[in-house]
């Protein structure tokens, strides 16, 4: 996600050309066909209407438009599930910290500890599952230092991760209710949390697994390169050495229009353009370790070149 742009001018026009090259190669070599062969040939009756590309591009206009509103939809959808997902971690981990009854407060202390613990590490492996889960990545090492060896093992031969991390939390709970050692009306608040937290799971999973509709895409993908074949046929009624330089300027508004909110509409495909859930899995992990009474925490995720991720 980029949380701001550079600061030089140079560096942001180098980076906007570099996300549209080919298209703006294309554009220069078509734009100068047509130049060279209207001044050799004088071919005026390949001349276009304006009236052709102002119809055009009205219409264009409102089809981005509308496919950038749906794509930033999806995204800021994304981002509330995650933002979701960081308050009901805590909420989770503020639950099964104090929650635990009167008998369990009988346990030894440091067993009382490893149970809290494994807990809320459990569920710092589940929010990086997750995350893992929804770019389509195999770091799992990165959860491993949150699990007992032998969950870990178990964990590497399922195919949904997040969905098994969540279950297990489900089996300890359920065993520490059997012991009495969460009443009844709190195992059911705290197992309402773990539902709640496969809700924001499966509503991630829907963005992921249902795409921005194609034919939208490709009706705007037409309609936009129609009206760019289209616009230096109706420039060289008013111009000719020029041509090529504005019929580059508006094509290139209208590309970038459409390519950054094609690229919106993806937010878990880890690129720029993704909600940060690295950055928000740290958070979480810092704030459930403080919670624990954790000395040694880790640094909190950095913007690297104005990304974060």
């Amino acid at each position: 996600m980029y949380v701001s742009l550079p600061k030089s001018i140079l560096v942001n026009v180098t980076s906007t050309i570099g996300y549209i090259k080919k298209e703006l190669v294309f554009l220069i070599l078509y734009t100068c066909g047509v130049l060279i062969i209207f001044k050799s040939f004088e071919l005026d009756e390949i001349l276009i209407d304006s009236s052709v590309t102002s119809i055009l591009g009205v219409g264009l206009s409102i089809i981005i438009g509308f496919s950038n509103n749906a794509n930033y939809d999806r995204w800021w959808e994304a981002r509330k599930i995650w933002g979701g997902v960081v308050n009901y971690s805590r909420s989770f981990a503020v639950q099964v910290i104090t929650y635990p009854s009167e008998e369990f407060r009988r346990v030894k202390k440091d067993k009382r500890q490893a149970w809290t613990k494994k807990m809320v590490y459990r569920h710092i492996a589940w929010i990086n599952a997750l995350r893992l889960h929804l770019r389509n990545q195999n770091d799992w090492q990165d959860i491993e230092p949150f699990l007992s060896k032998e969950e870990f093992s178990k964990l590497t031969r399922v195919v949904n991760k997040p969905t098994q991390l969540n279950l297990n939390q489900s089996k300890d709970l359920n065993e520490a209710f059997e012991n009495g050692l969460i009443d009844d009306f709190r195992h059911v608040a705290i197992m309402e949390m773990v539902t709640e937290l496969y809700n924001l799971q499966g509503k991630c999973e829907r963005i992921k697994n249902t795409p921005f509709p194609k034919q939208y895409d490709f009706f705007t993908l037409l309609s936009m390169w129609i009206f760019i074949l289209i616009l230096p046929f109706t420039l060289l009624n008013h111009m000719t050495i020029a041509m090529p330089i504005i019929s580059i300027l508006v094509s290139t508004v209208f590309i970038l229009l459409e390519k950054s909110g094609r690229a919106t509409g993806n937010p878990f495909e880890n690129m720029s353009q993704d909600i940060s859930m690295t950055a928000l899995c740290r958070t979480i992990e810092i704030d459930l370790k403080e919670m624990l009474d954790e000395s040694s925490l880790p640094k909190p995720i950095q913007p690297d070149k104005n990304v974060l991720m």
